[in-house]
């Protein structure tokens, strides 16, 4: 006697099935991707502070649940992130921070938030904050000067870009103290003072910095009056000039620096100006 086939039809229904149940077996023993990443922004209560105070970050993330850990970190002109304060997300995925500064570095400040299983970590956006150093005029003496020297390094600067205030530096083997540099590795970098017509002469050595730049390299230094050129030199290591430029009747001044070889650190090694004291009139805004 022969035997019944199975109709065709329950055949490939059987077959699917077999291969649904294979399939979601795999599913369910394969982990779960992450999905997505923590999105994150912040703000500062302030982009310009006095040295001694206190600037505040506050963020929110995006999705984050109650307690989530946030790194707050800052970047600074050596060109390395630093983890400055660890927090925990409050309710909505708020965190705040207060960052009291201790030096007048220049600093771009962000937060990160770590992934997990289900999300991938992120980062917020940036912000510049800089931080000046505080008025020391003093109105006890009825004899006070009323022009003196004043340390660029001790003046806010109106504008600026890739450049920095140094305790010391070294240039063509000597030591400097109070002086400016350009970014380590910047391409180029300037510096835009207000003078408001009150000074009358600026004086430096100039060359590149010792620690900073690599042996063969070479820079530029550019210093303007009111955007015409007053002063233009090119410098290798081991290379320094003392110079007095004649500032009167100025308003802005501007210094422009350029690494034309690559590792080249252009620096101005205790620059001071001399000036009126009523120019210290503006430096509280």
């Amino acid at each position: 006697m022969m035997s019944t086939p199975f109709p065709r039809r329950l055949v490939a229904f059987l077959a699917a099935l077999v291969v649904g149940v294979l399939a979601a077996t795999v599913l369910s023993a394969s982990p779960a991707a992450a999905k997505g990443k923590y999105k994150a922004r912040i703000t500062v209560s302030a982009t310009k502070i006095t040295l001694g105070g206190s600037v505040t970050i506050s963020g929110v993330v995006r999705g984050a649940p109650l307690g989530k850990k946030v790194v707050l970190q800052a970047l600074y002109p050596t060109g390395r992130w630093h983890k400055n304060a660890v927090g925990r997300t409050g309710n909505g995925g708020a965190v705040t921070f207060v960052e009291t500064p201790t030096t007048t570095q220049k600093r771009i400040y962000r937060i990160y938030v770590p992934g997990t299983r289900k999300k991938r970590a992120g980062f917020s956006n940036r912000i510049l904050v800089k931080v000046k150093k505080a008025s020391t005029t003093s109105t006890t003496s009825t004899s006070a000067p009323t022009e003196k020297w004043y340390d660029l390094y001790d003046v806010g600067s109106y504008d600026d870009y890739a450049f920095d205030s140094v305790s010391s530096i070294r240039i063509n083997g000597a030591y400097f103290t109070k002086s400016l540099k350009q970014y380590t590795h910047a391409s180029s970098g300037y510096e835009e003072y207000n003078l408001s017509r009150l000074c009358t002469q600026l004086t430096a050595t100039v060359g590149l910095a010792d620690d900073y730049s690599d042996s063969g390299s070479k820079g530029q230094l550019r210093i303007l009056r009111d955007s015409s050129e007053t002063y233009k030199k090119q410098f290798g290591l081991g290379v320094s000039e003392p110079i007095t430029l004649d500032l009167t009747n100025t308003l802005r001044l501007r210094i422009e620096t350029t690494d034309l070889s690559g590792w080249a650190t252009v620096a101005l090694g205790s620059p001071r100006i001399y000036c009126n004291t009523s120019i210290e009139q503006g430096w509280d805004d």
